[in-house]
């Protein structure tokens, strides 16, 4: 490949690769003459059989930052490479495609990753041929034509075969340049030009968003939008995020997956609560009931999922021996398997589909010309009423509890704050005071009260493990061992709760108490 030019000219010009679709009558010598004709000068490179893995993490971390990260089989040779913009910035050897990276690999991800793991997010595979070519002036361009295209999932047994594609790097020249070249490729040989890099077209054929994508802009709830407008709106949103974290879910790729849809879950239940009457008060209910099926099915998997880390520094703590401690992971992790063998089963089951379908066909359908009850109302106006009653139902729980609540009040405050949040970010706009403090808070309030709630159910599944698999047989240790760790997680709840008092003080201060 043709050298890449310094890093703080990629920065600043137009380097991403121009993609066209193929049309079905392409043919190959045809379309070399059609450039030769117009002026340029065309020169073969290679040609390889390729096979390409693409990774990322599960927040997209490189995809925000406009880069690819692939190992790449072609011509029995495996690498790992690292691109931007159609432009090679990084290339290691490597035979297998394995994770974590290591070696000068990591060395170069680190600063991108953070700290978080690359996972295999789709494969490509093509006859792929390169060309030099240099335009009528100064430009210069890499052509490459992806022939005999299959698209596929990681883990997938079948592919999809797709119309070629070819993509245009523009390696020295002006922008102008890339431009007539656009313009000659769709007038003159009926490609079609399409947005991003081979990557996100192949996302799109798939039907999956890239990773760690943002919301798309139409999506977001304004002001001036009706109930019933926000309500679709909010209701797309988060089948939006389910979508996105499916896959990764019933791969097992990363807890983070489980987790994002089962919030996108929860939060498309509170906006069928908040707005019921403006979406229709049946549909809701029906609605609602089944996504808080789906929030139980994923629940005990993530409760695994939380409680283990949790658990890994308590066992030192406690100076639990190494048999006692492959002992209490083992059965946690066999809990987790099960259930998420239950979660797959659910989430690949008819009735998930046909929930999908469900809140898709609400989500997309126009809201009513004439709409009745609030479904008329302006996100404005219905905002804070809606925030403020969310706030009431929060303090006149903590009313009633007094000053020293049971666990299981602490539980159901940590539920109702979750949904005040939740109302907070639906409606941002209802926040006069300072919108990004007040969530701040509201967030740090929700997190204390789950880690009150961690510990607790923390004792409870560790009182569970001595009763259901403890044996008569097991040396006395073990239980003296559990008995160290049901202390640690005492005095884990007992600081939160001091924790816990400092931010209600400070809830109590803002506006957001009625």
């Amino acid at each position: 490949m043709t050298p890449p030019p310094p890093q703080d000219a990629l920065q600043d010009r137009e380097a991403a690769p121009t993609l066209f679709r193929l049309p079905r009558s392409f043919r190959r010598n045809r379309f070399l003459a059609l450039l030769r004709s117009a002026g340029y000068a065309v020169i073969p490179l290679e040609e390889s059989n390729v096979r390409d893995l693409y990774w990322d993490t599960q927040d997209g971390r490189l995809h925000q930052e406009g880069q690819r990260l692939r190992h790449r089989e072609a011509n029995r040779v495996g690498l790992w490479q690292l691109c931007k913009g159609g432009i090679l910035l990084a290339e290691f050897d490597a035979a297998r495609a394995e994770v974590p990276p290591r070696g000068p690999l990591a060395e170069t991800l680190e600063p991108l990753l953070k700290g978080r793991s690359p996972l295999p997010q789709l494969r490509i595979r093509a006859r792929t041929a390169r060309y030099d070519m240099q335009g009528p002036g100064e430009a210069r361009f890499e052509l490459t034509l992806h022939l005999n295209l299959r698209l596929s999932l990681p883990e997938a047994g079948g592919s999809i075969r797709e119309a070629p594609r070819l993509s245009a790097v523009l390696w020295s020249g002006e922008p102008r340049e890339a431009r007539h070249l656009t313009v000659l490729l769709r007038d003159r040989a009926a490609m079609v030009p399409e947005a991003g890099d081979l990557f996100e077209a192949a996302l799109r054929v798939l039907n999956l968003p890239p990773p760690g994508a943002p919301l798309p802009g139409e999506l977001l709830v304004l002001p001036e939008d009706s109930a019933a407008a926000a309500g679709r709106k909010i209701l797309a949103q988060q089948l939006f995020k389910m979508r996105a974290n499916l896959q990764g879910t019933l791969r097992d790729l990363d807890v983070e997956f489980l987790h994002d849809l089962r919030v996108a879950t929860r939060r498309a239940r509170s906006a069928l609560q908040f707005l019921g009457e403006a979406l229709g008060p049946a549909r809701s209910r029906s609605l609602r009931a089944e996504l808080g099926w789906v929030a139980r099915v994923l629940g005990e998997v993530r409760d695994m999922d939380v409680f283990v880390p949790y658990l890994l520094p308590k066992l030192d703590d406690a100076d639990v021996s190494p048999e006692g401690r492959e002992w209490i992971l083992d059965a946690f992790h066999r809990r987790r398997t099960l259930a998420l063998e239950s979660a797959r089963e659910a989430l690949r089951s008819r009735r998930f589909a046909a929930l999908l379908n469900r809140l898709d066909r609400l989500a997309s359908s126009p809201p009513p010309k004439r709409p009745r009850g609030s479904g008329g109302a302006a996100v404005a106006e219905m905002g804070a009423p809606l925030v403020r009653r969310a706030s009431r139902r929060v303090l006149n729980l903590a009313r009633r509890m007094g000053e020293d609540p049971t666990e299981e009040e602490l539980h159901r405050l940590r539920i109702r704050f979750k949904r005040l949040r939740y109302a907070g970010e639906f409606f941002r706009s209802a926040l006069k005071r300072d919108p990004e403090r007040d969530l701040k808070l509201l967030v740090k309030i929700q997190d204390c009260l789950g880690e009150h709630q961690d510990a607790v159910m923390a004792g409870e599944r560790l009182r569970a493990l001595t009763l259901r698999d403890t044996d008569p047989g097991s040396p006395p240790e073990r239980l003296l061992e559990i008995g160290a760790l049901l202390q640690t997680t005492r005095e884990t709840a007992r600081l939160k709760r001091a924790r816990f008092r400092k931010l209600w003080a400070r809830f109590r201060a803002t506006g957001l108490a009625p």
